[in-house]
């Protein structure tokens, strides 16, 4: 009875390979008749799918490792920056000042002394002057301050409400445009007001206006509220 080669399998390039040449160590098998030429066994050569670069049993590279690794990092901290992001604050309410706000707003402080201040995210010097005006809040109890939206360019909302919060005047009686047609807003609050920003009325108990055009001089909003307090005296 013949003996039968063991005939090793050589892996190829994503198919499996037969080798009918022995190896060293492995038995050569003879013809029992002497004939002195190896009498290999017939083989059949499984096929045998292609092996994946991550297959059953292997071990992934140190370079998709880190690859792997580094964009699972990445996406725990956006998820925490997405937790603990928060958004402003917004202010307490924003009143739509539409057609009528102006006689609303009057009537509403009728007989007290009020300041009303008109402004604009977009406005520089506003930007500058929206902080002095919260510490004036929190400065003056006897401040009745309305803050009037009014900027050349329409606001949104949640910048308006954002910009309030960092001033300190979220809490303030805030008021924006609320309509396209602002001439009309600007005429019944004052037939010769253009929209400059920022602008400052200072409304006494009788009902006169005092006018301040740009940034106001908030020791002469003080020594206003001062005055007033000693006429009602």
């Amino acid at each position: 009875m013949k003996k039968q080669a063991r005939i090793p399998l050589v892996r190829g390039h994503g198919r499996a390979a037969c080798s009918t040449s022995p190896r060293r160590g492995e038995v050569d098998a003879r013809s029992a008749s002497g004939e002195g030429g190896p009498t290999l066994s017939r083989v059949t050569c499984p096929l045998t799918p292609p092996l994946s670069p991550l297959g059953r049993g292997s071990k992934p590279s140190k370079r998709r490792v880190r690859a792997q690794t580094s964009w699972k990092h990445a996406l725990i901290l956006a998820v925490l920056a997405g937790l603990l992001a928060s958004p402003a604050p917004a202010a307490d309410q924003l009143h739509q000042f539409v057609r009528g706000s102006w006689k609303e707003i009057r009537t509403a402080h009728a007989g007290v002394p009020a300041v009303v201040h008109f402004w604009g995210v977009t406005c520089g010097p506003c930007r500058v002057e929206m902080p002095n005006w919260g510490k004036l809040v929190r400065e003056r109890g006897d401040l009745r301050l309305v803050l009037i939206n009014a900027d050349l360019v329409p606001n949104a909302p949640s910048a308006v409400s954002a910009m309030l919060n960092q001033a300190g005047l979220a809490k303030a009686e805030n008021w924006i445009f609320g309509e396209d047609f602002v001439e009309r807003l600007r005429f019944e609050i004052d037939p010769q007001w253009r929209g400059e920003i920022p602008l400052t009325l200072l409304v006494a108990r009788d009902g006169s206006i005092t006018r301040i055009e740009g940034v106001a001089n908030l020791d002469e909003v003080r020594a206003w509220l001062d005055g007033q307090a000693e006429a009602s005296r």
